[in-house]
């Protein structure tokens, strides 16, 4: 991946679409609906939901560790048939090499017959990797490793012959306090990414957001691009865009999803979503919950659209 002068920092380890918006989303009566598993890899953090359905099988990769400190996270498979109970995998599907590392945010596309996965490698700064699998289950790295620098939360979509990416990346023009920020980069072949030369495309801008804008999550939906994303300060909050170029962002007026402070499970973070597209319009919104500060993440939350 090539930078130009507005080249930006290395980040450190550590959003879906609606049809407007002032969409109501509703929490579902049966959050969260992944949570801690004593004695698992993902016993301690649990996080970043990606999830696909196919065939009336809901398919999520997500993050785990069971690490007091925040490390060595891998990334975990559960599946289900109504997107509300999940059966999940004793172990790992795809696991760093060093202990010391760790991988999350996922981003899986089905291409052809073939998963694709971008996700966060972290060895002292955030570099996207990629690996590839015939089942979603058992995943070959590619041997180029990482792919690219500097790249934390990818959100991918092909886009007629390009690949696009928003992910997150620090604002060189923010001082020394850096704040995270949205930047965009396409692609041919999903591996050499070539980097906007104008990023980032989204900085916090609005009174209602907090100073860092990160994970976002991109879908095309009617010819118009969609972004949900975290607003980030003292809490977590869900926002939405939209754009028609998936360049120049037009912002809701408030939070579409905020902190309840009377919940067990996200009364400090609502974050890193992902949307599945329902038929009757009632899309499902996944998304990492934090209650505390010792757990980086404590548990996946859904919202559903209210129509």
């Amino acid at each position: 991946m090539s930078w130009s002068r507005r080249q930006f920092a290395a980040l450190p380890a550590a959003a879906c679409g609606a049809p407007h918006a002032s969409a109501r989303w509703v929490r579902h009566p049966a959050n969260p609906v992944i949570s801690l598993r004593p004695g698992r890899f993902d016993s301690f953090h649990v996080a970043a939901p990606m999830v696909l359905r196919e065939k009336g099988v809901y398919r999520m990769w997500y993050s785990g560790s069971d690490r007091e400190k925040n490390e060595y996270h891998r990334i975990g498979y559960a599946e289900s048939r109504d997107g509300v109970v999940w059966s999940r995998r004793d172990e790992p599907v795809l696991s760093p090499h060093d202990p010391s590392g760790y991988y999350t945010v996922p981003m899986v596309l089905r291409e052809n017959g073939l998963y694709k996965m971008w996700y966060t490698g972290h060895n002292g700064m955030a570099d996207l990797r990629y690996a590839t699998s015939r089942d979603g289950i058992a995943w070959r790295e590619h041997s180029r490793d990482p792919i690219a620098t500097r790249v934390y939360c990818p959100s991918i979509l092909r886009d007629g012959d390009l690949y696009k990416m928003w992910y997150t990346a620090y604002d060189p023009e923010s001082g020394p306090n850096r704040a995270m920020v949205i930047a965009f980069a396409t692609s041919r072949d999903g591996l050499a990414w070539t980097p906007h030369e104008e990023n980032p495309v989204m900085r916090s801008t609005e009174k209602w957001e907090h100073r860092n804008i990160l994970y976002p999550w991109v879908l095309k939906r009617r010819g118009r691009f969609e972004m949900f994303y975290t607003s980030y300060g003292r809490i977590c909050e869900l926002a939405y865009a939209t754009s028609n170029d998936g360049i120049r962002w037009t912002k809701g007026t408030a939070p579409v999803l905020s902190p309840d402070p009377g919940s067990a499970y996200d009364s400090l973070y609502c974050s890193k979503p992902c949307l599945v597209e329902e038929p009757d319009g009632r899309d499902k919104l996944y998304y990492g919950a934090r209650v505390d500060m010792i757990h980086k993440y404590y548990a996946i939350g859904l919202a559903v659209l209210n129509v």
